[in-house]
């Protein structure tokens, strides 16, 4: 029995990495209490808060991967598809690629163990991961019907001259997301009695970012090591994102990124991560300063993106063929992609991701002239060879 995908489901079927996802119906079954985080360092968590996570935790299990008998990690995950005949689910789990092993152990496969919300203890088989998002999918078969979670993608553009109108999506399943919203982590733990953990924090815009994906969303404060992998949800109990531990912040894999992996494995496409030799942020999360400059200049222009670093060919990021410049340098803002509006990050990965060695077209402001530039710029594929498991553990 195979699960059959759809566009919610994430399995898809592959060589070496397989899976899909069905309509299943479920009566997820669960007795224990929920932990909830509140401690000197932690925020207490609110009603609001309480009853998503409540709402979540059906569909959240506990991780633990070992080899040769030694626990590598533990973490949690999200069933995110299930389908269930002839007596049995076989589900799929979304959670970190920590339970994969490092390059240099990757002749040893890992045993994982998965503890659902009725405290039964499963199997699991990776199906598919990636280093650079740091996201596995594992597949799992249960006797039990399983709640599967609800994965929701973001539009993190945010208006700074006025309140927001409409979403710069068309399409009405993106979730708007503010700085300063509220979000709720969900665990669980892997030791008796198997209770699921909450914890809340907020999302906020200062550049915290350790790691070389730039895709990243970053939160205002550390979680506990058990919600490593779980999911990020919204007052909806919608998933937004995929947790991660990264030193003294909690950081989270947007659902944008994640859904568009999953569809590059169902559809049995390569997904390639790309090196774009920019850190780019909205551009609401620049100063002050800055800002009253970009207004000045252009005061239609209340969305877009900003380079904020340039890396590897000092402040150049590309060149035409001729060797004349017609580059990308920091503090430049980015306002179209191919004749399309560009309003926020997340919209932009949307734009380019699938585009590797095609050269796109931007319209760039240079806010230290007050001139507009037109760039080619040619998203680069990352080098196969390059160390992309660099999280801080």
């Amino acid at each position: 029995m195979k699960l059959n995908w759809q566009l919610n489901s994430t399995l898809g079927k592959r060589k070496g990495d397989s899976m899909s996802e069905g309509s299943a119906s479920y009566v997820g079954s669960y007795d224990g209490a929920i932990e909830f985080a509140e401690g000197k360092n932690e925020t207490v968590v609110d009603i609001k808060s309480k009853r998503a996570a409540l709402k979540m935790s059906p569909s959240v299990v506990s991780v633990c991967s070992s080899i040769g008998g030694k626990e590598s990690f533990c973490g949690s995950g999200t069933i995110i598809d299930s389908i269930f005949a002839g007596g049995e689910s076989i589900a799929a789990v979304l959670t970190s690629a920590y339970i994969v092993p490092s390059p240099e152990n990757s002749n040893n496969t890992p045993e994982i163990s998965v503890r659902l919300a009725n405290g039964e203890a499963v199997s699991g088989s990776v199906r598919y991961f990636n280093r650079y998002y740091n996201i596995a999918l594992i597949e799992i078969h249960s006797k039990v019907q399983l709640r599967v979670a609800e994965l929701r993608p973001l539009d993190d553009s945010v208006d700074v001259s006025q309140d927001d109108g409409p979403s710069c999506y068309l399409d009405h399943e993106y979730r708007k997301i503010y700085p300063g919203d509220r979000l709720t982590i969900v665990g669980r733990a892997f030791q008796p009695p198997f209770q699921a953990v909450a914890f809340t924090v907020e999302y906020f815009t200062y550049p915290y970012n350790r790691c070389s994906c730039d895709e990243l969303l970053i939160l205002d404060r550390r979680m506990v090591k058990t919600c490593i992998g779980g999911p990020v949800i919204n007052s909806d109990s919608e998933v937004i994102g995929l947790a991660h531990s990264v030193l003294d912040r909690t950081s989270f894999t947007p659902t944008n990124v994640v859904l568009r992996w999953l569809d590059a494995n169902k559809n049995e496409r390569t997904f390639r991560q790309l090196r774009l030799g920019l850190e780019l942020g909205n551009l609401y999360s620049t100063r002050i300063g800055w800002l009253e400059k970009f207004a000045h200049l252009l005061p239609d222009v209340s969305k877009g993106i900003i380079v904020k670093s340039v890396h590897g060919r000092g402040m150049q990021a590309c060149s035409s063929p001729k060797g004349d410049y017609t580059g990308l340098w920091a503090a430049d803002a980015i306002v179209e992609c191919d004749g399309e509006i560009v309003r926020s990050k997340l919209q932009f990965f949307d734009m380019i991701c699938g585009k590797d060695e095609i050269t796109v077209e931007l319209k760039v402001m240079r806010v230290d002239t007050g001139s507009y530039r037109t760039v080619k710029f040619t998203p680069k594929i990352a080098d196969e060879n390059h160390k992309l498991d660099d999280w801080p553990f």
